[in-house]
């Protein structure tokens, strides 16, 4: 499924295209379906920052909680979507209430949030990995996948829902078996970093 917007699409879980995906079947938007979210604390005993990787939503609930959190390519993708369809719900609802400026303010900050992104994406596509970044970026997929997989089939449990979620891929056991997540962003891909208290966005 992809996040539709008006100009151009995000990349979504599974995105395949006819005719435009690679030869092992993965769509030339690939390098965005990797996935990463992280939640910033502060050590109580050292004051220093510490960082942990969290699934989406609690990574999202921390950030409106006033954290400082991290979204790397395919979650960042998705906050944006969300952040823009707010945006533009918003602007809506500015309209119909007559307010034509703040309407157009809001409609100008969903625009540029989707160009921001469009930019991040556009670096990555056209810089050319080493085969260790190429190698971190699947060894964040492979984690952030496996504490996803582990936070839905405990919320299906809570509701007597017996089935399976979708299982991880060979290759992505063999990672979360045979290496430690460093629980940090990796420094291939996109990534969006939200500081609540500093009021910045990087």
């Amino acid at each position: 499924m992809a996040f539709k917007m008006k100009g151009h699409t995000l990349p979504g879980i599974n995105q395949r295209i006819e005719g435009k995906n690679k030869a092992d079947g993965r769509a030339k938007s690939s390098a965005f379906q990797v996935a990463g979210a992280f939640i910033t604390d502060i050590d109580e005993l050292t004051g220093e920052e510490t960082t942990k990787r969290a699934t989406y939503k609690d990574t999202r609930k921390a950030e409106k909680e006033g954290k400082k959190v991290t979204y790397t390519n395919k979650e960042d993708a998705k906050r944006v979507a969300e952040e823009v369809e707010n945006l533009k719900t918003q602007a809506r609802e500015s309209s119909a209430k007559g307010k034509t400026e703040k309407s157009d303010q809001l409609k100008s900050q969903a625009e540029q949030s989707q160009k921001m992104l469009k930019k991040r994406q556009d670096v990555v596509r056209k810089k050319k990995m080493s085969e260790k970044e190429q190698q971190e970026r699947k060894d964040d997929a492979a984690f952030q996948a496996q504490i996803e997989r582990e936070a839905n089939v405990k919320a299906r449990k809570k509701k007597g829902d017996k089935s399976q979620p979708k299982t991880l891929t060979r290759e992505q056991r063999a990672i979360v078996t045979g290496k430690k997540d460093t629980n940090k962003p990796g420094k291939a891909g996109t990534k969006t970093t939200v500081d609540p208290k500093s009021g910045k966005m990087a």
